[in-house]
């Protein structure tokens, strides 16, 4: 269970760890199709044109009722570009269709995870039922963890997404955040400080490193990359609260070796 102290941090940060996520979530998806209206799509959305990509998207959806692939496609754009509500109706309808399908579960599961809602984490291992191997799958049960403030348990999951998808930048992001918040910003740092300096690293990638930074009592430093000015300040307040929260962290909640228990 969550510290009652904690939970405002543990939203915040997954909160930045969704907003990392969709900047690359396109690749994320594996698209299996070649076709030059997504090629089109992802272009668009890459060069800041979301709706032309989403209208395409959407097209694929309508054209692919029951391809789970493309649903989640459409349904990802949408919920990039706003829409969750029919992000979720999209995916709903997917699932009564086809309920067992691992890409429909993952995006299903991170909209769970922006509401707060423990249901991510069954629609997750739901998801890792029918393809163990999925790194998508494997993040999002972590963060899920990590939400209901199992941090040890979710630093596990975390390591095995990561070895799964070594290059995924979300998926580090993602693994870079749960240290953070089971009190171990040194190695968040280490995961992030590299991650930030890849040419497809968004700012978001440097505020989290600034955090960080923040977080492991490096003030000076993190204002150096911080790469959000007025929010500096919000950084460094957070950085704070996660100091404070580590001298408080019972010793259940300490850092164990991340790797996948079977």
């Amino acid at each position: 269970m969550v510290l009652p102290a904690r939970r405002r941090v543990v939203a915040v940060l997954i909160s930045l760890a969704m907003s990392a996520c969709a900047s690359s979530e396109q690749a994320a998806l594996r698209e299996p199709d070649d076709s030059s209206r997504m090629r089109v799509a992802s272009v668009a959305e890459a060069n800041g044109q979301p709706g032309v990509a989403l209208s395409l998207y959407g097209i694929e959806a309508g054209n692919r009722p029951d391809d789970p692939q493309a649903q989640a496609r459409y349904a990802a754009a949408l919920r990039r570009a706003g829409g969750v509500a029919q992000a979720d109706e999209v995916l709903n309808q997917a699932l009564g269709r086809m309920p067992g399908a691992p890409a429909l579960l993952v995006q299903s599961g991170q909209i769970r995870l922006l509401a707060g809602d423990p249901e991510a984490l069954d629609l997750f291992e739901r998801a890792l039922a029918a393809d163990p191997d999925d790194a998508d799958a494997l993040s999002g049960k972590a963060m899920a963890l990590d939400l209901a403030g199992r941090h040890a348990e979710a630093l596990r999951w975390h390591a095995a997404a990561a070895t799964a998808a070594p290059d995924d930048l979300p998926i580090a992001n993602n693994h870079a955040l749960s240290m953070l918040l089971a009190g171990h910003p040194e190695e968040a740092i280490s995961i992030l400080a590299p991650l930030a300096q890849r040419p497809d690293a968004p700012a978001r990638v440097a505020n989290n490193l600034a955090l960080a930074y923040a977080a492991a009592g490096h003030a000076a430093t993190a204002r150096t990359v911080v790469q959000d000015p007025a929010g500096a300040r919000r950084i460094e307040r957070y950085g704070q609260l996660l100091q404070q929260e580590q001298t408080r962290m019972p010793s259940s909640q300490a850092y164990s070796s991340p790797s996948l228990e079977p």
